[in-house]
């Protein structure tokens, strides 16, 4: 049997001319590949070719849905609308991260969540190095964004790109905390210690973390007096976190607690002086600085409730006194707000309870030097 086309010598069983490819039966029930019929060497050859085919397939689609860029970060944003924090660690690459770890993450985040997101679209990439991408996603039919950032990370099981992304929302980089000298800081739960140290001046200290949690950062300053003041805030990239900016709360110890009792006798004794006109018995208590009674405003205020008072007022008590909040100044003055609880009887023998705010300042060795009486001088009825 002789090709039509070409003149080769050719086989019964052969379908196609080897030498030009021209098919030489007219059957068309005879499949074009008859493996059956397929020498060894041809269908070992085709049966690699498959193979390696489907191996290519399966590369392409895990790596699409797997591996990929767009993949990482459609994992990323569905683990962290979701509070997946040990999904979030392992894509942040956060693990060897002293102010990210496991447990910070998970204390600062609420339980893990089940919400269904929908990515809606992802901003091109146009930068091969670090770069950020906005993410556009749907929640409850409510369509929200983020920026993230992602930064190949060599490679992964050898075959697929790993990459290394955070969220905006996520890490602050290079936060700086300002603090008086000779206190301890410590950032959520972690204190800084010499290897922070960024500056150091006569009076401030200047500590640098570079990663850090952005949300409700744990922010604790001991003083040298060992009073312990607290306060949570959220912290962004380059921002400075100065101790005088803070609105903080004591931290409960004996030195807190004595404090506390300590603001509380104070408070009763100047109103109590006031009330009965017994100005030197507080002169000489140990609550108070000396240059407290040179105040002209302080002296000025008290003169104002003994006048309006006196003898009008018994039974007078506070029930309580609760530290609302607390700041430090630039001499390093302890400003106290807080709120009192009393009760009293008038001149017509009618019992009362009621509440006022008061704010006191106190030095470094935790003594009153400054009383704001004049929120209390519409304090009784």
């Amino acid at each position: 049997m002789y090709c039509r086309n070409c003149g080769r010598k050719t086989e019964k069983t052969d379908i196609f001319c080897i030498e030009c490819g021209n098919r030489l039966r007219k059957d068309k029930k005879i499949p074009l590949v008859n493996l059956k019929e397929m020498p060894k060497k041809y269908k070992k050859g085709l049966l690699s070719l498959l193979t390696i085919l489907i191996i290519i397939l399966l590369y392409i689609g895990v790596n699409k849905y797997a591996f990929s860029e767009e993949a990482v970060i459609k994992r990323y944003i569905k683990a962290y609308v979701n509070n997946d924090y040990q999904t979030i660690i392992s894509l942040s690459g956060l693990e060897e991260v002293k102010f990210a770890n496991n447990n910070i993450i998970k204390e600062k985040y609420q339980a893990k969540k089940n919400q269904k997101i929908i990515i809606k679209s992802i901003t091109d990439n146009v930068n091969k190095g670090e770069h950020t991408r906005t993410v556009s996603y749907i929640i409850d039919g409510i369509t929200k964004s983020t920026n993230v950032t992602i930064k190949r990370n060599g490679r992964k099981y050898l075959l697929f790109k790993d990459y290394i992304i955070t969220s905006t929302d996520l890490l602050a980089k290079n936060v700086l905390f300002i603090v008086p000298k000779n206190s301890q800081l410590t950032v959520d739960n972690i204190k800084l210690d010499n290897n922070f140290i960024k500056e150091n001046k006569e009076n401030l200290v200047t500590y640098k973390v570079s990663n850090l949690l952005k949300k409700n950062v744990k922010i604790s300053l001991k003083l040298a007096n060992g009073l312990e003041l607290s306060d949570i805030k959220s912290v962004f990239n380059n921002e400075e976190v100065d101790y005088r900016e803070l609105n903080y709360n004591f931290v409960k110890n004996d030195k807190s607690i004595v404090l506390e009792k300590n603001l509380k006798n104070a408070v009763k004794k100047v109103i109590e002086a006031a009330l009965n006109d017994e100005y030197d018995k507080i002169k000489d208590n140990s609550l108070f600085t000396s240059s407290l009674f040179n105040d002209p405003t302080f002296i000025e205020s008290y003169n104002k409730l003994k006048e309006k008072y006196h003898n009008s007022i018994k039974n007078f008590d506070i029930n309580s006194l609760e530290v609302k909040n607390v700041k430090l100044d630039n001499k390093n003055n302890i400003i106290i707000s807080s709120k009192i609880e009393y009760s009293y009887k008038n001149s017509e023998n009618k019992s009362h309870q009621a509440s006022r705010l008061i704010t006191l300042s106190l030095n470094d060795k935790l003594l009153i030097n400054e009383i704001q009486l004049i929120s209390l001088l519409y304090m009784f009825k």
